[in-house]
C-alpha cells in the first residue's frame, strides 16, 4: 500500500491518493473555519461523506452521499468525544468500537466505516496512524512521530500524547493538550493540580493538568470585530481574522512551571497567513521563542 498526502496552508491535509488497497483513489477534505472535518470529496469534485458536529462531538456521518441511496449514521460518543458506536435509523448497531487507552482498536465491527477517532484525528488505513493535524500519531505506542512544533507546552516529552493521560485529555490540533469536557467542563490554560481530588491524575505527585482561563480582552490593538474562540492549543484564546481564517491572534495564559522561559508568562501568538510574527513585526519562524510575544508588549500588526 502507498499514498501520497498534499497539505494546505494550513497544515491541514487535504488530499490523499491511496493505491494497492480497498478502497484506492484520490480523496479531498474539506473543513469548517474551526479545523473540523465535515467532507470528503472524490477527484471530480463529487461529495461522498459529510461530517455533522456539536462543537468537537461528532453527531452524525452521512456515507454514498454521491448515490441515490446515501446513509444517515448516528455517532455515539464517550466522554473524549471520540466515536465508539454508529447506529443507523432504527437504531441497529452499524459500527461498534472499542478501544486501549492510547487509542489503539482492540475491535472494530460492523457494516460501516468511520475514521474519526481521538478528537482532530482521523485514521489512515496505509500507515496505521493516525493524522492529528500538524502531526502523526502512533497509537500502538501512545506517541507522536514529530516533535510538538510548539516546543515545550507540555512538559519535557516533545513526543508524548495529551500529557500522557489519554483518558482525561486530548490534543485536536497536534500541538498542546486540553482537559476533557467531562473532567474540567469549560476547559482551558495550564495548571498544576494534585494526585488525588479533582483533576488529578491518580495518586502520586503533581501533575499537570489543564483548565479554561477567561476570555482576555483583545490584544494590543487587535481589531474589535474580529471572532475571539477558545483556542485548540493548550488553552486560551483566538482572536480571528471573520475574512481569513489563517489570519488569527492567539492569546495563551503562560505557566509558570514550562521549560521554555518565554512561555511562562502570558504571552502572544500572531499568525498571517502562512507566517509567524515577531514582537516588532517581523517574520519568525513558528516554533521559536521568538513567536511567543509577552501579552505586555505585545503590539498588533497587521
Amino acid at each position: 500500500m502507498t499514498a501520497d498526502y498534499v497539505y494546505d496552508g494550513l497544515e491541514r491535509l487535504a488530499i490523499r491518493t491511496t493505491q494497492n488497497m480497498t478502497p484506492a483513489g484520490t480523496t479531498h477534505y474539506v473543513y469548517d473555519l474551526g479545523g473540523r472535518l465535515i467532507a470528503e470529496a472524490n477527484d471530480t469534485g463529487q461529495t461522498l461523506r459529510e461530517y455533522v458536529w456539536l462543537d468537537e462531538m461528532p453527531l452524525t456521518v452521512i456515507a454514498d452521499v454521491n448515490t441515490m441511496s446515501p446513509q444517515l449514521w448516528f455517532v455515539h460518543a464517550d466522554h473524549l468525544d471520540r466515536p465508539v458506536r454508529m447506529t443507523d435509523g432504527s437504531q441497529a448497531v452499524v459500527w461498534d468500537a472499542v478501544y486501549r487507552p492510547f487509542g489503539g482498536a482492540v475491535s472494530i465491527t460492523g457494516s460501516a466505516s468511520n475514521n474519526l477517532r481521538f478528537p482532530g484525528q482521523y485514521f489512515l488505513l496505509e500507515s496505521g496512524l493516525h493524522y492529528n493535524w500538524h502531526r502523526h500519531y502512533d497509537p500502538t505506542t501512545g506517541r507522536y512521530l514529530q516533535a510538538d512544533p510548539l516546543g515545550f507546552v507540555d512538559g519535557p516529552s516533545l513526543y508524548a500524547y495529551a500529557l500522557s493521560a489519554p483518558t482525561q485529555t486530548v490534543d485536536p490540533a497536534g500541538g498542546a493538550a486540553i482537559r476533557s469536557r467531562i473532567f474540567d467542563p469549560l476547559t482551558m490554560g495550564p495548571e498544576m493540580g494534585g494526585g488525588g481530588g479533582r483533576g488529578g491524575f491518580g495518586g502520586g505527585g503533581r501533575q499537570p493538568r489543564i483548565t479554561y482561563q477567561p476570555q482576555p480582552p483583545a490584544p494590543g490593538g487587535t481589531p474589535s470585530d474580529w471572532i475571539c474562540r477558545p483556542s485548540s492549543r493548550g488553552g486560551g484564546w483566538r482572536y480571528e481574522n471573520p475574512s481569513n481564517p489563517s489570519d488569527w491572534v492567539r492569546v495563551m495564559p503562560g505557566n509558570p512551571k514550562s521549560p521554555n522561559p518565554s512561555q511562562q508568562e502570558p504571552y502572544v501568538v500572531r499568525h498571517r497567513s502562512s507566517q509567524y510574527i515577531g514582537e516588532f513585526g517581523n517574520v519568525v519562524p513558528g516554533n521559536s521563542p521568538a513567536a511567543h510575544v509577552p501579552l505586555s508588549r505585545f503590539k498588533f500588526y497587521q
